[in-house]
């Protein structure tokens, strides 16, 4: 299984207009930026600037859909 570092910076109050950010490093390289939000989330990879963005709802169909279920 691949090794993942992943840190954050949590805002000092409640999400509200201030995402939650959180940078994922692969090996020795940075994989990309996953910024949360009350809206959804937004995947920034390293070799990108805009990135994509999912809503909650649509997160979670794609979870339930092709994520694996935790034992």
């Amino acid at each position: 299984m691949a090794i993942h570092k992943v840190s954050f910076n949590f805002p000092d109050r409640l999400l509200g207009k201030s995402d939650a950010i959180f940078n994922v490093n692969r090996g020795n390289g940075k994989l990309g930026t996953l910024r949360v939000s009350k809206g959804g989330v937004h995947w920034i990879p390293s070799y990108g600037q805009k990135g994509w963005v999912m809503s909650w709802r649509k997160f979670d169909e794609l979870m339930v859909a092709k994520g694996r279920k935790k034992k």
